[in-house]
């Protein structure tokens, strides 16, 4: 469709945008910025492409549609400001999806997965899935499991065991990962040795923001070298806080789950005189989970994420909230995402430098120390009521079961685009879904970009809409 076409109005004979528009007016959008991924540079150099091995599928025949054009693309905003005296230039990523003409023999193809980070549902699906893709749609036989994260390329327990279709039939059903992973342990030097010493020609990583900023670390590291090895990133965190991408994998089943929490929650909350139920749920700097479970559940009085700031005691603070809230209702039920409240809780001098093997700074527990404040102004201010809280905290549930089916089947797109992309000669990207459209997305903008809740959105609106909860913001005297 030419954007610049006038328009013509919908089926019905109606204004298709603007009742008060011409139908014949003309819009000129902004121009158009492609965000790019880089060619190995043997793909880059050479004159002629591959027939794509799925071509001679013996079960499955091609139509012509099948194929992407080197020409598509994918936007990365959906909407635009056609009335703005001054747009923003439009961005635009490769559309991923199968090439008529592949740049990798698959015959001389020598693929290693690794796990890294913290566990997420369909990790394991993820895994199956490219060494399904591999081996039936390219014919790769060689593809390995690398254990134990980036320190699995070159620690003393490195395992990298080759898997084949018998090996993975049942991994999709199974939480965790089969491979095993750990954090940190990144030696660049050496994972690229490690790499270069076992031959391998693909590297498929799959992990959350650190993950995304080692495998930029390795691509600028495998140019610097000259070597013809292509990497690509598969994007993981259940807080769903990667940014660019549509969500991350895992994300829908963790809400899943939480709402079941939730459920549990309510139903001790209703139960006792006084009742609060409350629900830690994962969310380091981002509050998408809680958010969504909230919206899921429709039982929950107060969601608190990172994005927002509250405060605890007086006029308009979160306990004065609860309070009457409970004695309108009877109970109430609070959802509070782990980053949330970071700030209010006192730390030592040790907790404030304290870090984890990513070098993130440790967060303090804010559910038991919610729980503990909430009991200690309630003994204070109403003595002579009683009061009951019953604190859940799902975290290690909602990150060790399988993936849903929704899950599971974003689970094989994105590793069916990993690997088109991989045979088509692409490297140093990320796949992901843009708008609905799955895309191939520089590794180094996936490493940067963030996807904090916008706060002034209609998610966040709906939410305020289905609790009634304040904006905790302290009066100005």
């Amino acid at each position: 469709m030419d954007p610049t076409a006038p328009n013509s109005g919908d089926a019905n004979g109606g204004a298709a945008a603007d009742a008060t528009a011409p139908s014949n007016t003309t819009v000129t959008l902004p121009p158009l910025t492609l965000r790019d991924v880089p060619l190995l540079p043997s793909a880059a150099a050479a004159t002629d492409t591959i027939p794509n091995p799925i071509s001679r599928h013996p079960y499955f025949h091609p139509p012509a549609t099948f194929y992407i054009s080197p020409g598509d693309v994918s936007l990365r905003h959906a909407f635009f400001d056609l009335a703005s005296a001054s747009p923003s230039p439009l961005v635009a990523y490769r559309r991923a999806g199968p090439r008529a003409g592949v740049a990798v023999d698959p015959a001389r193809a020598r693929a290693a997965v690794v796990t890294c980070g913290g566990l997420c549902p369909g990790l394991n699906t993820v895994l199956r899935e490219l060494v399904v893709g591999l081996r039936e749609l390219y014919g790769v036989r060689d593809v390995f499991g690398v254990a134990a994260g980036y320190r699995g390329f070159y620690g003393p327990d490195a395992d990298h065991a080759r898997l084949d279709l018998a090996a993975v039939d049942d991994w999709h059903k199974k939480g965790g990962t089969v491979l095993k992973t750990t954090r940190g342990g990144f030696d660049l030097n050496k994972i690229v040795d490690g790499i270069v010493a076992r031959g391998y020609t693909q590297v498929y990583a799959i992990g959350g923001d650190g993950t995304m900023r080692g495998a930029v670390a390795i691509f600028n590291e495998f140019k610097r070298r000259g070597l013809n090895i292509s990497i690509t990133g598969i994007p993981k965190t259940v807080d769903n806080d990667i940014g660019i991408i549509d969500r991350s994998f895992g994300f829908q089943t963790a809400v899943e789950i939480a709402q079941q929490a939730i459920d549990a929650a309510h139903v001790e909350a209703v139960s006792a005189v006084n009742g609060i139920g409350l629900v830690k749920l994962m969310g380091r700097s981002t509050g998408h989970i809680a958010l969504h479970a909230t919206l899921s559940s429709r039982d929950v009085d107060c969601c608190l994420i990172p994005e927002v700031d509250f405060y605890l005691e007086g006029k308009g603070g979160l306990f004065e909230f609860l309070y009457e809230r409970i004695k309108q209702k009877g109970h109430a039920v609070v959802v509070v995402a782990e980053g949330a409240g970071q700030e209010l809780i006192p730390r030592t001098d040790d907790q404030k430098r304290e870090q984890d093997e990513s070098g993130n700074i440790v967060f303090l527990d804010v559910g038991p120390w919610l729980k503990s404040e909430l009991g200690k102004w309630w003994k204070r201010e109403h003595p002579s009521e009683l009061f009951t809280v019953k604190y859940i905290d799902p975290t290690y549930m909602i990150r060790a079961v399988p993936a849903n089916a929704t899950d599971n089947l974003y689970c094989t797109l994105l590793a069916h685009s990993a690997i088109h992309g991989i045979m088509a000669g692409y490297t140093g990207f990320v796949p992901g879904p843009i708008n609905g459209n799955y895309s191939y997305i520089p590794l180094e903008d996936v490493a940067v970009a963030k996807n904090p809740v916008d706060v002034n959105d209609h998610k966040w609106a709906w939410v305020r809409s289905v609790t009634n909860q304040p904006d905790f913001m302290k009066p100005k005297y």
